[in-house]
């Protein structure tokens, strides 16, 4: 036990996790441009006593939509944004945003949402991509988006997060496409809490205070012309260290008997951004050396269909598929990344030095990158067109993953189970021995007349 408890207090010293963090935001920080908010950049800075977070989220004119998360071993360390350049007309990636002391830094770029028709009503975006005829891939970067914040104006001062606030800023945004001729939208919420707990709206997946940030997208409102339309999820995983071809992010499941958290939802999914796994073989890679700090995507596999109204009845299936796509040419992958904060911010390790049409080649510099689909709906749920909103809810951040402990009612009803099946069992014990002494004979039982013994005769 001891031991034990001289290793947690290790870790924690190692990763910087005292028990108090100072969490601030601005937005477009200390941006001198005359058109700040074509690019509503939201910076959340949080320090202790022995480091520093810098999270950044955007969805603008200028800042396709993404989240980029930076650790650093420098706890003074400050964002610095080269507003100038960023302002310029960007053909390459490059160095535009600049921190201190860095040591791991991670990103999720939140690319396509996926119009496809599902004629076997199986809600699996990975098996309609199949059928190329009938999806539909619009990217979010296409998008007007405009950013909704009532605690932040661009350039202010630094907002201080007190006690248990949750700070919210959400970008709407949407276009002269047909799937937003009746009024539609796609919605972006990024949420930052001052304190480790369970965001309050479901599937209240838990924050971890100055090290993690949520995210949740809603489709509302859309039009689809597909006789079986639904609509799925396609984001960009980045990690500041390299995943060769044959190797892909770690998908991790994880099951309970508790839902309590997130009722009629037993399972919680993570993506590890740190460690790799061989696509082969699906082990672990022993060729790499785990990133430190680690990196995590998590979800719980639930979306909703109102969003006034998340319950049980209201929840549907949100699988995230447990394999990746790579991203085999650089065309391609300068396409993902475009203009969103790892572009900007990982500069010439986004792409590969070397420029062609052909197979990407991955050396030690190049960040890695791969896409996750997302597919929202559960067969027999009607399709897109039965609610006409969706919305899907994840977590990403540093460190571990939280995990949810069972709750006090749940260890106070299995510890009343326990107590009474051992009682049921003791007292069915008890009853059996006294039923079988009642009913055996006596050793020494008096004969009846009947029985008595007849002298023998001689």
């Amino acid at each position: 036990m001891l031991s034990q408890l001289i290793s947690l207090v290790l870790i924690l010293y190692r990763c910087g996790l005292t028990l108090s963090w100072d969490i601030s935001a601005q937005l477009n920080p200390n941006c001198n441009l005359s058109q700040c908010d074509l690019f509503n950049i939201v910076y959340v800075r949080a320090s202790n006593s022995t480091s520093s977070v810098h999270c950044l989220f955007a969805a603008s004119k200028r800042i396709s939509p993404s989240a980029l998360i930076i650790h650093s071993s420098v706890q003074s360390a400050y964002l610095h944004v080269n507003w100038s350049l960023l302002n310029s007309e960007l053909s390459d990636p490059t160095e535009a945003i600049i921190v201190d002391g860095i040591t791991q830094s991670y990103a999720v770029t939140l690319l396509d949402f996926v119009e496809y028709n599902d004629k076997t009503d199986t809600a699996d975006l990975s098996q309609a991509q199949s059928n190329a005829t009938d999806t539909t891939y619009r990217r979010f970067s296409q998008l007007r988006w405009n950013l909704t914040s009532d605690k932040l104006t661009s350039n202010s001062p630094p907002y201080m997060l007190n006690g248990d606030e949750i700070l919210e800023f959400t970008y709407s945004g949407n276009n002269t496409d047909t799937v937003f001729s009746s009024g539609g939208r796609v919605d972006m919420k990024f949420m930052v809490s001052n304190s480790e707990q369970h965001n309050p709206t479901k599937p209240r997946i838990k924050f971890i205070p100055g090290l993690s940030l949520q995210f949740e997208i809603s489709l509302v409102s859309l039009k689809t012309n597909l006789s079986n339309g639904r609509f799925g999820l396609r984001l960009g995983l980045v990690s500041q260290d390299p995943v060769t071809e044959q190797d892909d992010f770690l998908y991790s499941s994880t099951s309970s008997i508790n839902d309590e958290v997130t009722p009629g939802i037993f399972e919680t999914v993570n993506l590890l951004l740190n460690e790799r796994v061989n696509t082969v073989n699906s082990s672990l890679d022993p060729a790499h050396t785990s990133s430190w700090p680690a990196g995590f995507v998590q979800s719980r596999p639930v979306c909703y269909i109102s969003d006034d109204n998340r319950e049980v009845k209201t929840s549907r299936n949100a699988l995230l598929a447990k394999s990746r796509d790579s991203v085999p040419k650089l065309d391609e992958r300068k396409s993902i990344l475009n203009l969103t904060l790892p572009y900007v911010f990982y500069g010439s390790r986004a792409l590969p030095s070397v420029h062609t049409d052909g197979p990407l080649p991955v050396d030690n510099d190049t960040v890695g990158l791969r896409i996750q689909n997302v597919s929202l709906g559960t067969p027999g749920d009607g399709y897109y067109v039965a609610s006409e909103f969706v919305v899907w809810t994840a977590s990403f951040g540093l460190g571990e993953p939280p995990v949810d402990p069972l709750s006090p009612l749940l260890i106070g009803l299995l510890a009343l189970s326990t107590v009474v099946i051992i009682g049921s069992l003791l007292f069915g014990t008890l009853i059996i021995l006294v039923l079988r002494h009642r009913t055996r004979p006596g050793r020494f039982e008096l004969l009846s007349e009947s029985e008595s013994v007849e002298p023998v005769s001689t």
